[in-house]
């Protein structure tokens, strides 16, 4: 079920590629830069930096908690609404893409998309 909003908007020889490129933008946009840029967020409600001998600045010691809480909330917020908007994206292609088309039922007497299996 995972996958199937991609797979109604490709046509069957382009679902594996569909794939490939889904899980490399997928890695691409969130699992790599996420610490980077919530780390920069989270930095951003410091208040008071540790500083090591050589003068260079350290790990935070004080956060001010109201920021923290807007700014990590804000940002799992914007994130979530940019994954609706593409969901949203793929939702409207697949309709677009079936309409006027017979429902599985009448397409296939019965049978379940048996091109997913």
């Amino acid at each position: 079920m995972k996958y199937f909003h991609l797979f109604r908007c490709v046509d069957k020889e382009d679902r594996s590629l569909a794939l490939g490129i889904k899980i490399f933008i997928v890695n691409i946009l969130a699992f790599f830069p996420s610490p980077v840029y919530f780390g920069a967020l989270l930095n951003w409600t410091c208040l008071e930096f540790a500083y090591k001998p050589t003068g260079e600045r350290g790990a935070c010691l004080v956060y001010d908690r109201t920021r923290y809480r807007h700014v990590f909330y804000g940002m799992y917020t914007v994130l979530h609404l940019c994954a609706l908007f593409c969901w949203l994206m793929v939702y409207f292609t697949v309709e677009e893409k079936n309409k006027g088309m017979d429902t599985p039922n009448e397409a296939n007497d019965g049978q379940e998309m048996n091109d997913f299996e």
